[in-house]
């Protein structure tokens, strides 16, 4: 199959945003770093039109949220002005007005467009019935979740209803973390050959980069599982990942980039997960990637916070987790992974991966030891730590893959949220 493709003269990229994809934890963003990096490098594209598009109900969600990150301020600023003997004139109804203001201002500036849900389009019987019974992407459980995960869905359907259908005109990205709102959504477009369902923004970039390139999009699909086992198969030392000492490469990166939240003197990650190779770009023979890990991590504040002090690295080495050969007798599996269908995997035992979407690394008690770690460390929060391992190999003319190489390993950003 030939790389190269005749592209049509300008193609619209609609871009769909749930809330998870733009969360930041934070009272002074609407959106994460790496969306608001996407929106500005891809703001005058030669040939590909993008609109970035919020529903109305995410719009109010982020307000909400950063509105309840800016209220856990107030007892500081008490504090401050009983220090200060002097009233700041800070209250929550101020605080909500420059909250919604700042939210207006970035919509704005970033070019947002809030997509409202046309109420009297909606089929509220069967919404009435899918909650009842608990139907995607209402949630199983004795209460009833998933009411603001259905607006988001309608607002969606509504848009796709309203675009052109073709390819070659216009494609739609829905872009989501949520694993049941992602399914509802598919299975609501699946006969739509011109929508993309995301898990993540990381994925969001390799569409885009995929639709921008001269490369054609079906040799990047084709190719795309086996560039995965050649960066990355289970304690198989052949794969990039080993040879080139990814995992001991993004612990050094976490630990000089990592800024803890207030109060915290260390941190421990709990797991790293591994996401599918994403394409970048193609130059000549090579072509060049990123994998996404996010490591998922504790926050702490120990009562020996003196004696700790200093003590940068985790508990837990990345390392550690995925060698070849681990002596220790673990009470937990070595590695667990959960890959949506109909992707085949075997065990750690000698099997392989294909395409490493949800790898996940668990810590275990045997692999955890710290003679100064103490019972009495309180947790401040947790949080997820995003880096990229930016990789390229070569494709020959018979479609041999070779000469892979390790580009740079980047910090991309820490989501921290309360205990």
């Amino acid at each position: 199959m030939s790389a190269k493709r005749i592209k049509p003269p300008h193609l619209r990229l609609e871009v769909f945003l749930d809330t998870n994809a733009v969360y930041t934890g934070s009272a002074d963003y609407f959106l994460k770093k790496e969306v608001t990096d996407l929106i500005e490098r891809n703001s005058n594209p030669s040939d590909l039109t993008i609109r970035w598009i919020v529903p109305e109900v995410v719009r109010h969600e982020r307000q909400f949220q950063m509105s309840q990150a800016a209220f856990q301020m107030l007892p500081t600023i008490e504090r401050l002005e009983r220090l200060l003997r002097h009233n700041l004139n800070i209250t929550k109804d101020i605080l909500e007005t420059r909250v919604r203001e700042a939210v207006d201002r970035q919509v704005q500036h970033y070019g947002l467009v809030v997509t409202p849900l046309n109420c009297s389009d909606v089929d509220w019987p069967r919404i009435i019935l899918d909650a009842t019974y608990r139907r995607p992407p209402f949630q199983m459980g004795d209460k009833e979740k998933g009411f603001r995960d259905v607006l988001i869905l309608e607002t969606f359907l509504q848009l796709v209803a309203h675009s052109p259908a073709g390819r070659s005109v216009a494609r739609l990205a829905f872009v989501s973390g949520d694993q049941i709102l992602r399914d509802a959504t598919q299975s609501r477009v699946a006969s739509a050959t011109n929508v993309h369902v995301l898990e993540s923004v990381d994925a969001l970039k390799g569409l885009i980069n995929t639709l921008g390139s001269t490369v054609d999009e079906e040799y990047i699909a084709k190719i795309k599982p086996r560039a995965a086992e050649v960066f990355f198969r289970s304690r198989d030392d052949s794969t990039l990942y080993y040879k080139a000492s990814v995992g001991a490469t993004l612990e050094k990166t976490l630990k000089a980039n990592l800024k803890l939240p207030t109060g915290a003197d260390r941190y421990e990650v709990e797991n790293w997960k591994i996401g599918s190779p994403q394409f970048v770009k193609k130059q000549g023979q090579r072509i060049y990637w990123t994998t996404r890990f996010e490591a998922k991590l504790k926050a702490l504040k120990s009562d020996l916070s003196t004696e700790l002090s200093g003590l940068g690295p985790p508990l837990v080495s990345l390392a550690s987790l995925v060698q070849k050969n681990p002596t220790e007798r673990l009470d937990t599996p070595f590695w667990s992974v959960s890959l949506p269908a109909p992707i085949k995997l075997t065990g750690p035992s000698g099997g392989e991966i294909f395409q490493p979407t949800n790898l996940n690394f668990p810590s275990s008690p045997g692999l955890r030891f710290d003679p100064n770690f103490s019972s009495t460390d309180q947790l401040v929060g947790s949080g997820t730590a995003t880096l990229d391992a930016s990789w390229s190999l070569a494709v020959t003319t018979s479609g041999t893959l070779t000469k892979p190489k390790l580009e740079s390993v980047d910090f991309m950003e820490t989501v921290w949220g309360q205990a």
